[in-house]
């Protein structure tokens, strides 16, 4: 794997946890 694949791979990881933290964020305001 190269370093750009091994970045890329990073990047895309820590999209999808912002995108998770986002959803369980907005449902946590809708309950409040």
């Amino acid at each position: 794997m190269t370093v750009s694949g091994l970045e890329f791979a990073w990047v895309l990881v820590l999209c999808v946890i912002g995108a998770v933290a986002w959803r369980l964020l907005r449902s946590a305001v809708r309950r409040l």
